[in-house]
């Protein structure tokens, strides 16, 4: 709707504003004040509650349009629309926009945008998307005061379906805390620091990880570009979104995904318990979807006790299907939630040394390992980084970036020789009653956040 359109079906069929949608009615239209934050005003809005798509702030009603109901003619030209009711329509319109195919969006909006994308799965389901967002627009000029949505299509598993929606939420540069996002690359081509990070949740449909890599995913940005901004009218009616611009991207492989929902072989060739001298006071099982470790040991019993689940490069019975190596970029994401991880009556040493150690602990080339655990449970070892985590929650980061805050090398080409989750009570000389090691593994993904092409 347009300030030439509105309410215009009364008018003659030939006349150039003549449009028969929308009709008024006191059914379905209330009115209502409102603060219009734009201009700190109190305003009279239209609410549409019928035929057809609702909008809240469908029109600004001036002050006497409700006295001129019988005079249509007149009451009409007491309608306009304002900073309100264009961000309605765009909540309405611009989802609807990007759900279009990638040529029609390349053709229609101009500049371009960089996009890495990170996926967080809730169980099985796509919980939410964070995007790493780039300014590539040639000309250089800056993104500023603007708004982002994300639509999406994928293909359901179960009857291949292809399904098309939008987040409903409309996220803006002002919310995240950015006044610009400045041009996003460096002269030799490679990004720089200017970005963005979004967060993107509430999918109005069920996306599992075996449905994620047919899903392609579409952002839209509108605002102001360099020099383009809204076009205001004189009394500051926002009559247009400024630049508009459009990316289609697919979302990163999934490199690496256990969520235990295949017993203990899981999705891998996993290797568990690998224990020295017996076998008898450990377990390792699948409750709820978690693997459940436990590592026990009898006050009595003061020799080495293991417990571990193993993929590794290095032992072929425990990489059967040659899962690993995997390739590690800059853009290569860890994720994994180990819901608890104790241990009681610690053993003691009488020298003060290290008794036991528990963890995930994943082994790169190099000879570098990370080891992602709690405190008191760590081992100090050599060419090893230790990686606080908090149980109970998702924990999610770039590999690169973890490796260099807890001070280790990153030699390319890397790659992740072995996953461990481990358990470990060594050999003590002070009796300290029965000890338990106990860890509940929830899942662990590696994904690469650079988009599909």
């Amino acid at each position: 709707m347009s300030d030439d359109t509105i309410f215009t079906e009364n008018f003659d069929s030939n006349h150039r504003h003549y449009f028969p949608y929308p009709r008024y009615s006191t059914q379905c239209y209330q009115l209502f004040d409102s603060v219009n934050t734009d201009t700190w005003k109190e305003t009279t809005y239209l609410n549409k509650v019928c035929d057809g798509e609702k909008i809240k702030h469908f029109a600004v009603a001036g002050p006497l349009f409700k006295y001129l109901l019988f005079f249509p003619s007149i009451q009409r030209t007491r309608v306009k629309l304002d900073s309100k009711t264009y961000q309605n329509y765009a909540e309405k319109l611009i989802p609807r926009a990007v759900g279009y195919p990638a040529g029609l969006l390349d053709y229609f909006f101009r500049g371009e945008l960089g996009v890495k994308v990170i996926p967080v799965f809730t169980g099985n389901v796509l919980g939410g998307l964070s995007l790493e967002v780039r300014n590539y627009t040639s000309t250089r000029e800056p993104l500023s005061n603007g708004y982002f949505v994300l639509g999406y299509n994928f293909t359901r598993k179960s009857d291949g379906a292809r399904f098309y929606g939008a987040i409903p939420s409309v996220i803006s540069m002002n919310n995240l805390g950015v006044a610009q996002l400045p041009y996003g690359k460096n002269a030799d081509g490679s990004d720089n620091d200017n970005k963005i990070v979004i967060f993107f949740t509430s999918f109005p449909h069920s996306i599992t990880v075996e449905e994620y890599p047919s899903a392609t995913f579409s952002l839209a940005y509108f605002g102001e570009l360099g020099a383009e901004k809204p076009l205001v009218s004189p009394i500051g009616t926002a009559m247009s979104l400024g630049a508009v611009i459009g990316k289609v991207f697919k979302g990163g492989k999934i490199l690496f995904n256990e969520e235990w929902d295949n017993g203990l072989t899981g999705n891998y060739q996993w290797c568990h318990g690998v224990n020295e001298p017996d076998s008898i006071n450990i377990s390792n099982f699948i409750e709820e979807g978690d693997l459940i470790k436990d590592n026990n040991r009898s006050s009595d019993y003061l020799k080495a006790h293991l417990n571990q689940t193993l993929l590794s490069a290095n032992f072929s019975q425990c990489n059967t299907d040659n899962t690993l190596p995997i390739t590690i970029t800059r853009d290569t994401h860890l994720q994994f939630k180990i819901d608890a991880m104790t241990i009681t009556n610690p053993p003691v040493s009488g020298d003060g040394s290290v008794t036991q150690y528990q963890g995930l602990w994943l082994n790169f080339s190099g000879g570098v390992s990370l080891q992602l655990s709690l405190p008191g449970q760590f081992l100090t070892y050599p060419s090893t980084g230790n990686y606080t985590f908090s149980p109970g929650g998702s924990t999610s980061g770039n590999i690169y970036d973890m490796l260099r805050q807890v001070g280790l090398p990153v030699s390319e080409p890397l790659t992740l020789r072995s996953i461990n989750l481990v358990q470990q009570l060594l050999q003590h000389d002070i009796e300290n009653g029965d000890c338990n090691q106990h860890m509940e593994m929830d899942f662990i993904r590696i994904v690469d956040a650079k988009p599909i092409e």
